[in-house]
């Protein structure tokens, strides 16, 4: 086996590069995945799940790490807050402000390190991610920055889950987000 492939199937911890090559990949699928999902009943269940422990009172500071598509940052938004989302691969960002786009919510989106961010402590009424903590190569860093941002009393909304280990074989109904995946890059989830 030759250490390309080895590199591959098993990245270094610290490889960024090996992540982001992987969400290069999927990025235009990923949107078209979640624009589905924002005229589905998921929108709804989230949204109500988000209100659960945000409230909607008053107009709060988000960040949305690894906003992926920006579905988190599209809710919140329209719910009248004031969200950022950031996510490592610029191709992700790309599409998560076409699809913020074309449902007309105004989101600010840039390209951020989840483990290194460029923001002042104390910044944030709320951090929230979704399935994002599965792809960190240090959650541990990720953790003490998003807490950083945090302001104090802030909330940490985490929703997470490992989606590529041993979910390959799931009907696609139960799994659909790896449906129209190539299984070469299947196999690099």
């Amino acid at each position: 086996m030759n250490d390309s492939f080895n590199h591959i199937i098993h990245p270094k911890e610290d490889d960024k590069t090996f992540i982001t090559s992987y969400w290069t990949e999927r990025a235009e699928d990923f949107r078209r995945l979640r624009e589905k999902e924002l005229q589905s009943p998921k929108l709804i269940l989230w949204r109500d799940e988000l209100l659960q422990h945000i409230g909607q009172n008053e107009s709060l500071r988000i960040l949305d790490i690894g906003c992926g598509a920006g579905f988190f940052s599209i809710i919140l938004s329209q719910l009248g807050h004031t969200v950022t989302g950031i996510d490592i691969t610029p191709n992700m960002i790309e599409e998560s402000k076409l699809l913020a786009y074309s449902v007309n919510s105004n989101v600010e989106f840039i390209v951020m390190d989840a483990e290194k961010l460029d923001f002042d402590t104390n910044y944030f009424d709320v951090v929230v991610a979704r399935n994002v903590t599965w792809n960190l190569p240090h959650p541990d860093e990720a953790y003490k920055e998003w807490l950083r941002v945090l302001k104090p009393g802030g909330i940490l909304l985490n929703y997470d889950a490992e989606h590529a280990k041993n979910h390959h074989h799931l009907p696609q109904s139960v799994h659909h987000a790896h449906e129209h995946i190539k299984p070469d890059l299947l196999d690099k989830c």
